[in-house]
């Protein structure tokens, strides 16, 4: 039988505070943003085929592939303190080296979520390959960090 983790409580977070006072009863609050008509919304750039083929890509991931989303809040003070720690060693190491180890190690927990669906039937896999964005002055690229449970964060 599969040894359930503990879920952990949710984490308190303050709201950000407002800037405006807020409105009185019966009066409605009021905002120093204008919005225009004569500003878009967004800037019209040439698609380059490798920005083309990553929209094709992202679109099929998305549309075929099944996924989930979670969102944690975490201290990473420690890990900064390590980071800072290799620095000074002289091993360059990003905080994304950490997140890459975090969440192979979390594989290794639950296995259910290292899978491919075929057929419509789970298909667990024996290794643990992580791919991660990195947004380029060309386009999103995505290599993949084959075996990352082996690695260490170095």
């Amino acid at each position: 039988k599969d040894k359930a983790l503990p879920t952990p409580a949710p984490a308190q977070v303050p709201l950000p505070q407002s800037s405006s006072p807020p409105a009185s009863p019966g009066q409605t609050a009021v905002t120093d943003t204008v919005f225009s008509q004569d500003t878009p919304d967004y800037v019209d750039i040439e698609l380059s085929n490798m920005r083309k083929v990553i929209a094709k890509r992202l679109t099929e991931s998305k549309q075929l592939s099944p996924h989930g989303y979670s969102t944690a809040t975490a201290d990473l003070t420690a890990i900064n303190r390590l980071r800072q720690e290799y620095i000074k060693s002289g091993f360059k190491v990003s905080i994304n080296d950490f997140v890459i180890s975090a969440v192979s190690t979390a594989l290794q927990y639950v296995p259910q979520l290292n899978a491919n669906v075929v057929n419509e039937q789970p298909q667990y896999m024996s290794n643990i390959d992580i791919s991660v964005a990195v947004a380029t002055p060309n386009g999103l690229i995505t290599p993949i960090v084959k075996n990352a449970n082996l690695k260490s964060v170095q």
